[in-house]
C-alpha cells in the first residue's frame, strides 16, 4: 500500500484563475484511493493597533481653561495643578517668566493659604500698560528648572484688558 503524500503550492490544474489580492493555495492529498483537492485561502493579516504616543512632558496646559479680565489695582496670575484624574495636586513647581524676570511658586503652598493645587503670582509692573509675553511652565524645581510641561505663552497687552488672568490649569498625563 502506498503512503499518502501532501503537496502545497499554487493551483496547477484547471482553468486559470485571475490574480487576487489574497493569494489562494491548493493542498493536494494523494493516496491509493480517489484524490481530493482542498483550497486554502490566506487570511489578510491585521496591522497591530497603533501604539499610543508617549507625551513629551508629564504635564500639559488644559486648552481654553484660562480667564482674562481687566485688573490694574493688583494684577495677578492664578491657576491650578491637577493630577490625571482631575484632583488638585500640591507640591508642583511653576515658573513664571516676564519682563526678563523669573519667579517660582509651589502649588498648594499652605504658608500662602492657597487651596490644594492652587498657584498664584502677583505682579506690579512699573508701567502696567507695557506689553510683553508671560511664559508659565511646570518645572522640576527652582534649583533645577528642567521643564515638565510645554511653555504656556500668554501675550500680555496691559492691565486695562487682562491684568487678572485666572483658572490656568496644568494637568498631569
Amino acid at each position: 500500500m502506498a503512503s499518502p503524500s501532501v503537496g502545497v503550492g499554487p493551483i496547477a490544474r484547471g482553468t486559470p484563475i485571475a490574480p487576487s489580492p489574497t493569494p489562494t493555495y491548493s493542498i493536494i492529498l494523494s493516496s491509493p484511493g480517489p484524490s481530493a483537492t482542498f483550497t486554502v485561502t490566506e487570511l489578510p493579516t491585521t496591522a497591530p493597533p497603533p501604539t499610543a504616543t508617549q507625551p513629551r512632558f508629564p504635564f500639559h496646559y488644559v486648552e481654553g481653561s484660562r480667564v482674562e479680565e481687566l485688573q490694574c489695582t493688583q494684577p495677578y496670575l492664578q491657576g491650578w495643578v491637577k493630577d490625571a484624574g482631575g484632583a488638585p495636586l500640591n507640591g508642583v513647581t511653576i515658573r513664571w517668566q516676564y519682563w526678563n524676570n523669573a519667579e517660582y511658586v509651589i502649588s498648594g503652598d499652605p504658608q500662602l493659604v492657597w487651596q490644594p493645587g492652587e498657584f498664584k503670582f502677583t505682579y506690579y509692573a512699573e508701567n502696567p500698560g507695557l506689553e510683553t509675553d508671560f511664559v508659565l511652565q511646570v518645572v522640576e524645581s527652582a534649583d533645577n528648572p528642567v521643564p515638565l510641561s510645554e511653555p504656556l505663552q500668554i501675550h500680555y497687552a496691559g492691565c486695562a484688558t487682562m491684568g487678572q488672568i485666572t483658572n490656568i490649569v496644568f494637568k498631569q498625563h
